[in-house]
């Protein structure tokens, strides 16, 4: 087998990509241990993605070892994503993560429909140019701010301004929420833990049944929130979509730093669009950009829906 400096001479190292099965798992956690200084996320997925039925695990592989792997998902009949891509780092630069995206991207061709996204970092630059090559376009930037939450002021009178969405209401809130001017701001996309779609009744409803829908200020706005199943820590507190009037976000934010401290939340995270309008707000009632970089989402059509620019 070739080492890292060997590979280097390679224009394209030709892998076996086919579907994942639970005999991938030992060499699948030890290249994952490699990336993110051994804080990826993926293992504590592995298994359920395993078992993901709708969808498609894919590793590549090499020499009778796996060397790179890739998920597609299954959100809805027109929501799909592509998520995972790991390359070895001793195969990095050898095509690798190019015959995982072009192979699990023909799995979507062939069966799939509406729309399929993925998102990359800002340096990433190899994706992008693996984007651009596959007809992808880039439709959203977003990156990450956060607040730590200390004691509120007056908990009595903030805790009135958040009501659980019942069922009854969903059509009504998701009109609003649909009609708010922070949905363009935010590219038209909620955040489905690491994963951007268009805000549609499924998502909602879910967030409706999972408790985490709100009316915000006698139904002035919408707020939904979420928990992350790549992050562990129970402490921490996720915004999925913010409805409400842009120039006021600030103080509405202000309600949901109480929010959560009532309820045991130690932080709040949210992946913002990259707008220059709310940056400046979010700063002024705490949250600090905690990336200096950003993540690009890029998205596809499928052929089944015609050409579009």
């Amino acid at each position: 087998m070739p080492d890292s400096t060997e590979l280097l001479n390679y224009k394209r190292l030709n892998v076996i990509c086919r579907p994942a099965s639970i005999k991938d798992t030992p060499d699948v956690m030890e290249l994952t241990s490699k990336i993110w200084d051994g804080e990826d996320y993926v293992p504590t997925v592995w298994t359920e993605w395993l078992c993901d039925t709708t969808g498609e695990l894919t590793v590549a592989e090499y020499d009778n070892r796996i060397i790179g792997l890739g998920k597609l998902t299954r959100l809805s009949s027109e929501d799909w994503w592509l998520e995972g891509l790991r390359v070895h780092p001793d195969f990095e630069g050898a095509g690798v993560a190019s015959q995982l995206h072009d192979y699990l991207l023909d799995i979507w061709l062939n069966k799939g429909s509406g729309k399929i996204r993925l998102a990359t970092a800002s340096f990433r630059h190899p994706i992008h140019h693996l984007c651009k090559r596959t007809d992808f376009k880039k439709i959203g930037e977003f990156t990450i701010f956060q607040i730590t939450i200390s004691e509120p002021e007056d908990t009595n009178q903030k805790r009135q301004k958040f009501q659980l969405i019942p069922s009854s209401e969903i059509n009504k809130a998701l009109d609003i929420a649909l009609s708010s001017p922070m949905i363009p701001l935010s590219y038209g996309l909620i955040d489905l833990d690491w994963k951007w779609a268009p805000l549609k009744v499924s998502y909602f409803t879910d967030a409706v049944n999972r408790g985490m829908a709100f009316w915000w200020r006698d139904r002035r706005g919408v707020l939904l929130i979420r928990k992350s199943l790549e992050d562990k820590d129970e402490s921490r507190l996720y915004i999925s979509l913010v409805a409400c009037p842009p120039e006021k976000i600030g103080p509405y934010l202000l309600d949901l730093l109480t929010y959560a401290h009532i309820n045991g939340y130690h932080k709040i995270d949210w992946i913002t669009p990259l707008q220059p309008d709310l940056l400046p707000q979010l700063e002024e009632i705490g949250f600090k950009r905690t990336w200096d970089d950003s993540l690009f989402v890029y998205e596809r059509p499928h052929p089944s829906m015609g050409f579009t620019d």
